[in-house]
């Protein structure tokens, strides 16, 4: 465990200096500010634009974020970062992509918390009577937090095991932008999805295309911003299917970054 932590701990420290995620936040702070202008010049009409923009924060740009950071994690393993941290103790392979997924889980914690910071200031700052958006959207933060988890863990670990598949440092970012574009904008849109359930006459076709895009099912689970309610009414599984789908992507980087040589 402690050698688990020590792993996290340098990890940590690798990434914060990676030059790749720190252009990402620096995009992501970017994306924030011009979205909540957008968002709140409407609020007079529609409160709801506020909530939807921190569900794209927090769900949808973080992802880029959680891409950066599976690579970043990956080829600086190919350096011996993490390896070169205990040199004078017993290492295995498992330990290392243990400290990882702790490292990833840390970082998608703070991620989170850094954009609930964000708005929190920004409402405060903007609203002359905040009070009452922020009791609705400390409702929704707890389903937020746990949608948000699992987004970024899915593509954190999504791209380290593109990572681990192609070990060309162009390829595999180039492969892991075109895997975020089709999960979360070609599947689930109506000129793939549409077409082919149109082609096949078929709706439940098109539910089934777009429930392997974590973007569509994010939107399906806040029909019912209760983390109890999103998975209790109307039988509701998508929230059960976004984390089953980070389940079994964990489970099999897990497994490839064990048995591949990484090297």
């Amino acid at each position: 465990m402690d050698t688990t932590l020590c792993i996290a701990k340098k990890e940590l420290a690798d990434i914060l200096n990676s030059k790749l995620v720190l252009i990402m936040l620096i995009f992501y702070v970017i994306v924030f500010v011009f979205s909540f202008n957008n968002s709140v010049s409407f609020r007079s009409e529609n409160i709801g634009n506020l909530f939807m923009l921190f569900t794209y924060s927090t769900c949808y740009y973080s992802t880029l974020v959680a891409m950066s950071l599976g690579y970043s994690s990956f080829f600086a393993e190919m350096d011996g970062k993490a390896i070169n941290t205990l040199l004078t103790k017993p290492l295995y392979r498992d330990t290392i992509i243990n400290g990882k997924l702790l490292n990833a889980l840390i970082l998608s914690v703070g991620l989170f918390a850094f954009t609930t910071v964000l708005y929190i200031l920004a409402i405060l700052i903007y609203y002359n009577d905040p009070v009452e958006i922020l009791s609705l959207f400390f409702n929704i933060l707890p389903l937020m937090f746990f949608l948000s988890i699992l987004c970024i863990i899915f593509f954190y670990s999504l791209t380290m095991m593109v990572c681990i598949l192609i070990k060309d440092q162009v390829l595999s970012l180039f492969s892991s932008c075109l895997l975020w574009i089709i999960l979360f904008y070609l599947i689930n849109d109506n000129w793939f999805a549409g077409y082919v359930s149109y082609f096949f006459h078929s709706s439940e076709l098109e539910y089934l295309i777009c429930s392997f895009s974590p973007s569509w099912l994010v939107h399906s689970v806040l029909e019912q911003p209760d983390l109890l309610m999103a998975t209790t009414v109307y039988g509701n599984t998508d929230l059960i299917k976004l984390s089953l789908y980070t389940f079994i992507t964990v489970i099999i980087t897990y497994i490839a970054f064990i048995r591949r040589d990484i090297n």
